[in-house]
């Protein structure tokens, strides 16, 4: 492969400021890599293969940094609130942070290509095992397929959390919430003793 000048690489990565900043919102990065290369070769038609590649390797790790910082963006506008309050759900000590029980019990119910232990010692960058909000939007910015899931495992995580509540097994069918402090239900609305037992075991 031939050397591409430093001042030609300075050109194409200008290009690439205005490909990004037209396509932001597309985060398939092979789909990206396709549309960058045709728009570069359509500049620079002498462009080989192995020299674009060259070139791609360059611009990755930006594009990737680039992509994450996006994401991150629109997590903490559209999901900040959930994150929070699942934090302080599963969060038993306070800590601010959560550790490898914990994570598990967030993703058990959604289908994971890795096994959980190494996700989450992926997701902790600082490798002190616990993860804290931080780790944690960062890790899911990285993570497509949980990014699109996010809204399903939050609200998953809330409604199993309701579905075993005991107030709620013995009296879901009294109308109105079952959670509210001085609520107090008569006895007619009572479930079956039966059925309360087979809920609960």
């Amino acid at each position: 492969m031939r050397m591409i000048p430093k001042y030609r690489i300075d050109e194409i990565m200008k290009i690439y400021n205005v490909f990004y900043d037209k396509n932001k919102n597309n985060v398939d990065l092979k789909d990206r890599k396709i549309k960058l290369k045709t728009i570069i070769k359509n500049y620079y038609n002498w462009l080989t293969d192995d020299e674009y590649n060259y070139i791609y390797n360059l611009i990755k790790t930006r594009e990737i940094d680039l992509i994450i910082a996006d994401k991150k963006l629109v997590i903490e506008r559209e999901y900040k609130n959930d994150i929070i309050k699942l934090f302080g759900k599963i969060d038993s000590n306070n800590s601010e942070s959560i550790d490898l029980i914990e994570f598990k019990n967030i993703f058990s119910l959604i289908e994971l290509e890795k096994d959980v232990e190494t996700i989450f010692k992926d997701a902790d960058t600082n490798r002190d095992n616990r993860l804290t909000i931080e780790e944690f939007i960062i890790f899911i910015a990285k993570n497509n397929d949980i990014f699109k899931k996010l809204d399903i495992v939050v609200q998953n995580k809330f409604e199993l959390k309701l579905k075993n509540d005991k107030r709620t097994i013995l009296f879901n069918n009294f109308p109105g919430s079952p959670l509210k402090i001085n609520w107090r239900p008569s006895l007619s609305n009572l479930n079956n003793l039966n059925d309360i037992k087979k809920n609960m075991y």
